[in-house]
C-alpha cells in the first residue's frame, strides 16, 4: 500500500538539508504501489520527480509537483555458480548496507564503493563510481516501472548505456527503478591502483574488507559526514577531454590532474580546476567549498539551495574564465518552480 503525505518538509529528503517543501511525497514498496498511487490520487498524467535518499539532490525551492519516494527493500541471492553470484537489491536498501552486506559474505566487486551515499535506486542512475570502479562493471540488470507504458520493464547491461556519471535511466525519468541485480565474484581481485589507497592499505592482507576500510577511511579523511553537514558529495563532474585537449592543458598547466585513457583522451580533476581559481575552503555565509575536498559544496547551516547554487554557478564561471573549461553539476537541480 502506497503512503501519500502531503505539504512534505524535505529538509530530511535531502543530503544538503536546505529548507524545502514538497506538495506531496508518495512512498511505494510495489509496482502496484505506483499504479494505485497514479489512478487513485490523479496523477496518472503528471511526471513524479524520482527521490531516493536525496543523496544527489539539492532543491533550489519548493517542488510544487508529485515526489515519488521508492522504498523497495530486501537482498536476495537470485542465482549463483563456483565464480559468481548475482544479487538482488531493492531500490530503497541503502547502497552502503549492501556494500556492508556483500564484503560480510566476502564477495568482491562493490568494495570500492564504499560509504558513497544514497540508496541502491539511484546507482545505476549515475553509474556511481570511485576509487577505480563503476557500478557498470557489476551491473547484471534491473527492474523498473515504466511510467508511459504503465507496466514492469527489465534491463541487461547491454542497454543499460553506461558512460561517466551517466545511464540511460539518467535521460528516462518516466522508468521508477524498483529492483537492481549485481554481479559479483567470489574471487577477489582487488583494484588498489587509486592514489592513497595503498598507502593506506600498507602491508596488511588484501581481502574485501580490508580494502573496504581503505576506502572508507580515505573517503572521511576527504569527505564530510552528511549527517554533520549538509552535502551531496562531488557536485561537479570531471570534465572529459580528448587527447589534443589535455596535451594544451599539460603544456600550460604540468602540474595538472588528469585521468588518461590509453587513446591520450581523459578526464581532468575538476577539485584540481576549482583550486586553481582559489576556492577550495571558500566560505560564503552559510555554505562554502569543504576546506577537505574542492568538489564539495556544503551547508554549514541556515543556507539556502539557492545560495549553495549560486556559489557553485560562480565557482563554474570562475573556472570557464580563467582555464576555458566547462563544470558540469553531477548533483541534480530541483524545485523553485
Amino acid at each position: 500500500m502506497y503512503k501519500l503525505t502531503t505539504n512534505v518538509d524535505l529538509t530530511a529528503y535531502s543530503t544538503f538539508g536546505v529548507p524545502a517543501r514538497a506538495a506531496c511525497v508518495v512512498a511505494v514498496n510495489t509496482a502496484e504501489d505506483i499504479e494505485a498511487a497514479r489512478v487513485g490520487e490523479r496523477f496518472t498524467d503528471q511526471q513524479p520527480l524520482i527521490l531516493g535518499a536525496g543523496s544527489n539532490t539539492l532543491f533550489v525551492g519548493d517542488y510544487t509537483g508529485w515526489i515519488l519516494h521508492p522504498a523497495v527493500s530486501g537482498i536476495s541471492i537470485v542465482e549463483e555458480n563456483d565464480d559468481f553470484i548475482w544479487l538482488d537489491a531493492g531500490a530503497g536498501v541503502n547502497w552502503h548496507n549492501l556494500v556492508e552486506y556483500s564484503v560480510s559474505q566476502d564477495w568482491s566487486g562493490i568494495e570500492n564503493l564504499a560509504l558513497i551515499p544514497g540508496n541502491v535506486g539511484a546507482a545505476p542512475v549515475q553509474n556511481i563510481g570511485a576509487y577505480g570502479m563503476e557500478l557498470a562493471q557489476v551491473f547484471a540488470g534491473l527492474k523498473a516501472f515504466d511510467l508511459r507504458q504503465n507496466r514492469i520493464v527489465e534491463f541487461d547491461s547491454s542497454q543499460a548505456e553506461f558512460g561517466y556519471r551517466r545511464s540511460y535511466f539518467k535521460n528516462h525519468p518516466e522508468l521508477v527503478i524498483l529492483n537492481v541485480v549485481l554481479k559479483l565474484s567470489k574471487k577477489f581481485f582487488p583494484k588498489i591502483q587509486y592514489r592513497g589507497l595503498k598507502e593506506i592499505l600498507g602491508d596488511r592482507e588484501l581481502t574485501p574488507r580490508t580494502v573496504m576500510e581503505a576506502v572508507i577511511a580515505l573517503r572521511r579523511s576527504k569527505l564530510p559526514d552528511t549527517a554533520e553537514l549538509g552535502s551531496g558529495g562531488s557536485f561537479f563532474k570531471n570534465p572529459i577531454l580528448g587527447k589534443t585537449e589535455i596535451e594544451q592543458l599539460l603544456s600550460e598547466y604540468p602540474q595538472a590532474v588528469v585521468y588518461r585513457n590509453t587513446d591520450g583522451s581523459g578526464k581532468v580533476a575538476a577539485a584540481w580546476l576549482i583550486e586553481q581559481c582559489g576556492w577550495k575552503g571558500v566560505r560564503r555565509g552559510n555554505c562554502g567549498v569543504y576546506d577537505g575536498h574542492a568538489l564539495v559544496l556544503v551547508n554549514y547551516g541556515g543556507a539556502t539551495g539557492r545560495q549553495i547554487w549560486q556559489l557553485a554557478q560562480d565557482i563554474i564561471h570562475s573556472v570557464e574564465d580563467k582555464l576555458a573549461l566547462t563544470l558540469e553539476p553531477e548533483v541534480r537541480i530541483a524545485g523553485g518552480d
